[in-house]
């Protein structure tokens, strides 16, 4: 059958709920065709009847129907077909459940890292708006009517103040144009990846997400049954980092020169000496997917642990450099004012 075309696919909350409850019915030791039939009661949704009939009348294999539906990712998709092949499907489709639970996570986590500031700043900003487009006006009409003109940085937000309601409209219209070609255009996703790789806001914390994610994918493939190598090869193309993408090449290569995998992930600077320790306890003891899953879980508690310190340190930076601004512009112009009614008084 032909895959369905126009279909919107799931979200990773969405995948992460799929996974869940069909590994619950697996580990019931319900079949496959009634686990989906399970699914499909109270959903008002054709993905389920369609994937029942594909698997009870075509007898396709579970990846086979997923992958028809068109709403799952590649990865989910080719982590059910090993299931499948290994037997170990009920605890694939946990791990792929906990893997988007936490990818859905993570992108909040830097959704909410840029909303906050980029809101706090554009109250501060509003601020100020209206502090040179209303205010300084007022102060400058009675400068007039006294004589005299403003001077000093009053002054300058004046004359920026005339044009700042021109200057905002064009900002916004430029902004908006931005972000309808980057969500248009076919390297938006691209786009969108090298900001939260080189910006200074995100650029730690999308560091520490990519290497959660890596540790996580890494876990994934060798619980399905995969070796270190094919896992590596798996967890590469999930891999969005360009920086880590780089130096996961470089760690596949030295383990083809005979290194074992936390050797090469600590030499290629992945990860730390403290990480890349219990890595190598984790291959001796045998229990390299679960070292992994800790791994990956640590590096996602550090993510949201430095997210919520870059949060707390922008809000005073922000407020701080808008009292300065405010209290010079305010300075400059109440005191020519005050020396001019102390003469006058």
């Amino acid at each position: 059958m032909k895959q369905k075309q126009n279909v919107r696919r799931f979200t990773a909350e969405e995948t992460a709920a799929f996974f869940g409850r069909l590994g619950m019915i697996l580990d019931a030791g319900i079949s496959i065709q009634e686990g989906i039939g399970l699914l499909r009661d109270g959903e008002n949704d054709s993905l389920y009847t369609q994937m029942e009939h594909n698997i009870t009348e075509h007898r396709m294999p579970l990846h086979k129907a997923l992958e028809n539906s068109g709403r799952f990712r590649d990865y989910a998709v080719r982590m059910v077909a090993v299931g499948e092949m290994t037997g170990r499907l009920d605890e694939v489709c946990h791990r792929l459940s906990e893997y988007y639970a936490q990818e859905a996570t993570n992108r909040q986590l830097i959704r909410n890292t840029l909303l906050y500031p980029a809101v706090l700043a554009g109250m501060l900003a509003a601020v100020l708006f209206v502090l040179v487009t209303e205010v300084l006006p007022i102060f400058n009409r009675v400068f007039a009517e006294l004589g005299m003109e403003m001077t000093g940085i009053s002054a300058v937000f004046l004359r920026l103040g005339k044009w700042a309601g021109v200057a905002l409209v064009a900002l916004l219209a430029v902004c908006a144009a931005v972000v309808v070609i980057i969500l248009l255009a076919r390297r938006g996703a691209s786009v969108w990846q090298n900001f939260l790789e080189k910006s200074f806001l995100t650029r730690r914390l999308y560091e520490k997400i990519s290497i959660g994610r890596l540790a996580s994918s890494l876990a994934l493939a060798m619980a399905s049954g995969k070796n270190t190598d094919e896992a590596v090869e798996v967890a590469g193309t999930m891999t969005t980092h360009k920086g880590l993408l780089k130096k996961l090449r470089t760690a596949q290569q030295a383990m083809k020169e005979g290194a074992n995998l936390a050797r090469a992930l600590g030499d290629t600077g992945i990860l730390t000496p403290l990480q890349t320790n219990m890595l190598a306890v984790g291959i001796k003891a045998g229990q390299t997917d679960s070292v992994l899953a800790q791994l990956a879980q640590s590096l996602d508690e550090e993510a949201e642990l430095a997210a919520g310190r870059m949060i707390s340190l922008v809000e005073p930076i922000l407020v701080s450099i808008l009292s300065a601004l405010v209290g010079l512009i305010l300075l400059s112009v109440l005191l020519p004012l005050l020396g001019v009614m102390s003469s006058i008084g």
